[in-house]
């Protein structure tokens, strides 16, 4: 909630799947249908190489400006993976016990070349970092603001 009054403050648009909020067919959330069948979800994913938005990675949230360097960049990844934690898993929140893991980084490795994916296919991470330090930063992260039960 923090984190979507902050986005609001700063005049950010938000999409809803930015949240996870799901409903299906019942009209029940998961976080009821897992409380009701006494099961667990794994969250997925905190960093994902094309799924942030592209104002994420720029100057003044700008898609206009340039991106920014890699030291602002390690202080919004740290925000974000902190906030969505809390937002999840912190001691208020409503979803803290329902979930037994957590999904840090998806598709990092390219399937057409098995290395790392890069600026070329259209990876902003790569291209603020020039390197897979993101992915080190996001288990650094994950592991410091993540409860130590929560499987990473």
């Amino acid at each position: 909630k923090a984190c979507l009054r902050w986005l609001q403050e700063q005049e950010i648009e938000t999409e809803p799947w930015l949240w996870g909020q799901s409903r299906n067919i019942d009209g029940k959330g998961r976080e009821e249908r897992g409380e009701e069948e006494g099961r667990k979800e794994g969250g997925h994913v905190l960093i994902w190489h094309s799924q942030a938005p592209e104002w994420f990675f720029h100057e003044d949230w700008d898609i206009d400006k340039a991106y920014v360097s890699a030291e602002e960049m390690d202080v919004r990844q740290e925000w974000y993976i902190k906030t969505v934690l809390e937002h999840f898993l912190g001691e208020d929140s409503v979803y803290k016990d329902m979930f037994y893991g957590w999904d840090v980084v998806n598709e990092a490795v390219s399937d057409s070349t098995g290395t790392y994916r890069n600026d070329t296919e259209k990876s902003s991470w790569w291209r603020v970092y020039g390197s897979e330090a993101y992915i080190i930063n996001a288990f650094r992260y994950a592991n410091r603001y993540a409860p130590q039960e929560l499987e990473l």
